[in-house]
């Protein structure tokens, strides 16, 4: 498809989660072009697949995507420009944190909650949205 018919969308804040507030809830604008979905408005019926969505995303300086998890997906980023870092938590309340350059990936688990902050110049990255059996291990990955 072309990119005229990718959805361009503008979170603000960047995926919010009324639960927290202040960062912990997102914040800033999150410039997201949905290249390939099977989300809400954006389902495209691509059957026999297991992808549930491929965002080239956004965020503007300091933005962050508020914490919040998904049961039954795994995410990989990938960082095209410039710093962000990736913090994680399991059910048990184990945290991890990780800082991605341009050129680095991280995969989160299912089951992970996750938070997302961009550094001083923004970040750009990636986000591959893969759905998942709910057996799968719910172990941090780094890079």
């Amino acid at each position: 498809k072309t990119a005229a018919q990718m959805a361009h969308v503008v979170y603000a804040p960047a995926h919010p989660n009324p639960e927290f507030r202040g960062s912990g809830g997102g914040q800033g604008r999150n410039y997201c072009i949905w290249v390939a979905g099977e989300q809400g408005e954006q389902a495209e019926g691509i059957a026999l697949s297991s992808l549930d969505g491929i965002i080239d995303s956004t965020l503007e300086p300091g933005a962050s995507v508020g914490w919040h998890q998904h049961t039954d997906t795994e995410e990989t980023y990938y960082l095209l420009a410039g710093a962000l870092s990736v913090e994680m938590e399991d059910e048990t309340g184990r945290t991890w944190k990780f800082e991605l350059a341009p050129g680095d990936s991280h995969r989160i688990a299912p089951g992970m909650r996750h938070t997302a902050q961009a550094g001083n110049d923004g970040a750009r990255f990636i986000a591959i949205m893969m759905k998942c059996p709910p057996t799968r291990s719910k172990t941090a990955h780094a890079a």
